[in-house]
């Protein structure tokens, strides 16, 4: 699936709130290392994820609130796609 299916899959076609943030921890100049710290291993896309953030430099978090009045769902992974692929399997 590509990226844009991907996202159409996750909204369902549906006005929502998506985001997707890429090393937001160098906003704060804050080294990797310290970021992982504040990310829970449930919020990974998948148990090796954090560790492949570390070597690749990249943290990715897609944060989303489905059509509902509370509630949204986020995860984090060290690509793009992998992101996604976690979120689509928590919805």
């Amino acid at each position: 699936m590509t990226v844009e299916e991907k996202i159409n899959e996750i909204t369902n076609g549906k006005p929502n709130y998506l985001s997707i943030t890429f090393n937001d921890h160098w906003a704060a100049h804050e080294p990797i290392e310290r970021a992982l710290e504040d990310i829970s291993d449930r919020d990974f896309a998948a148990p090796d994820e954090r560790q492949k953030c570390l070597e690749s430099n990249s943290i990715w978090e897609v944060h989303y609130y489905p059509v509902t009045p509370v509630g949204f769902v986020h995860c984090y992974a060290s690509t793009l796609d992998a992101a996604l692929d976690g979120l689509l399997k928590l919805l």
